[in-house]
């Protein structure tokens, strides 16, 4: 289901747009925690299974980041982007090429771990960082190779764009709000307060929809 398929619906009930929306994440989120929970079962067994939590939580994933991100009216409208998809963070590059993508600071192998570990909140593993960037010019070059996968810890749930710092990322990061980010001090913290909560959907959902 799209944004715009969402408003309709809204239309049609009389809800308002948040109230479908966080509805319609809160009924499959739970979907989610109930195959990580699943997962940790099987682990505590002695018999992971790693497959599933890529092949149940990834697509889910996906939908959240199309639905609820990248068809963000907000964000495509306060960054000039009404014909691409809406990004929490970008760069130059990725506001004036065609040719991008939504980067994951923190790679989704680890996210996926960190979520199945206990380390990482449902609701944050939905709302982690992606940075709209350019594909094949200056954006992208710097986290390939071993910048693609990085040295993963714990130090990233704290720093998110800690592998962009380790890969000597030289491009001004914005948010979606168009505010300058320092990517070696900024904080997990920063990214809830400054980036999800200001936005009026994303907001609701963090705080209010029933993530585990």
């Amino acid at each position: 289901m799209t944004t715009k398929e969402l408003q309709r619906n809204f239309l049609k009930t009389g809800r308002t747009i948040e109230q479908t929306m966080l509805n319609f994440n809160a009924s499959w989120a739970s979907m989610v925690d109930h195959g990580v929970k699943q997962y940790k079962i099987t682990k505590s067994l002695g018999n992971p299974v790693g497959e599933i939590p890529s092949q149940l939580i990834r697509p889910l994933y996906g939908r959240f980041l199309k639905n609820v991100v990248q068809e963000s009216p907000a964000v495509s409208t306060e960054i000039g982007l009404p014909n691409q998809g809406g990004t929490m963070y970008y760069t130059e590059l990725g506001k004036k090429e065609e040719n991008t993508m939504a980067e994951h600071s923190i790679t989704s192998a680890f996210s996926i771990v960190s979520l199945c570990a206990g380390n990482m909140k449902l609701v944050d593993y939905f709302f982690q960082p992606t940075v709209r960037m350019s594909k094949d010019k200056e954006d992208r070059k710097y986290l390939k190779g071993s910048h693609v996968r990085g040295n993963p810890s714990l130090v990233w749930l704290k720093k998110p764009f800690k592998r962009y710092v380790e890969a000597k990322f030289p491009n001004t990061i914005y948010t979606w709000q168009g505010n300058e980010i320092d990517i070696k001090t900024w904080t997990w913290k920063d990214h809830i307060e400054q980036v999800i909560m200001p936005h009026e959907v994303w907001g609701k959902l963090y705080t209010e929809s029933d993530f585990s």
